[in-house]
């Protein structure tokens, strides 16, 4: 139910490390995509507007479009189906007169939602476990060149 992972991520403090996925964006009305667009861009100029749509500010918000192929042989043929998926999503991107801003900066669509996941990834290991990793093997290092010293 996404009231209650919003509630966890209130409860837990998240929303500045969590990625919002506005799935089935090809299911809304043209005003409701205007309302995305501004949602998705998150600019401070429409600090109010954002207000006003009740908007939850994460991390980023990503919508997609992945509406399966009604052909029977896809349900079998994962890899086909999810080629002829990309290409669906990236067709209703391109085409929409709303969307498309958002597909051409790259804030729309799996394609974008697996670059920012990507991002916030090698962050948080270049501050979490890089950091620890390169104190460990600079400890290993400098045992290793006194055991050897003392040799």
């Amino acid at each position: 139910n996404t009231n209650a992972v919003m509630r966890f991520a209130a409860e837990h403090k998240l929303h500045g490390r969590a990625i919002g996925v506005f799935t089935k964006a090809d299911h809304v009305s043209e005003k409701c995509t205007r309302k995305l667009v501004t949602l998705v861009q998150q600019r401070e100029s429409q600090a109010s507007e954002l207000d006003a749509l009740g908007a939850v500010r994460l991390r980023a918000w990503v919508p997609t479009m992945l509406k399966s192929p009604d052909r029977k042989e896809y349900a079998t043929h994962n890899y086909e189906r999810l080629l002829v998926q990309a290409q669906a999503e990236a067709d209703y991107f391109r085409a929409h007169p709303n969307l498309s801003t958002l597909w051409k900066s790259e804030q729309a669509g799996t394609r974008a939602l697996v670059q920012i996941l990507h991002k916030e990834y090698v962050a948080n290991l270049n501050k979490t476990w890089r950091p620890k990793t390169m104190s460990k093997i600079s400890a290993k290092m400098l045992d290793a060149r006194i055991q050897r010293a003392m040799i």
